[in-house]
């Protein structure tokens, strides 16, 4: 599956508890989601969907991928680690 490239190899299993993620507002669980699948409104996926003539982003970098964007991009970069936005801990919400 094409999501699957922007899973880490640890996912969320099938927990006793229902995950953190599921008491989240909307807003913030809609957010936390866009970023685990890569399906935000960025320039590589608007592209995809032709939406836009390139995937290049505003610091220069050929494409704005959630990758770069989280993980990468100065201004935006998570300081956190990805299970944190895997089980929406309080450093990724």
């Amino acid at each position: 599956m094409e999501w699957s490239k922007f899973a880490e190899p640890r996912s969320i299993t099938y927990p006793r508890r229902p995950p953190m993620s599921m008491l989240l507002l909307g807003k913030t669980w809609n957010c936390l989601n866009k970023i685990r699948t890569g399906h935000a409104q960025i320039k590589e996926m608007l592209f995809k969907w032709r939406l836009t003539e390139s995937t290049q982003y505003d610091c220069g970098d050929l494409v704005q991928s959630i990758k770069h964007v989280v993980q990468e991009y100065p201004l935006r970069k998570f300081q956190g680690t990805w299970d944190d936005i895997l089980t929406a801990s309080p450093e990724a919400i």
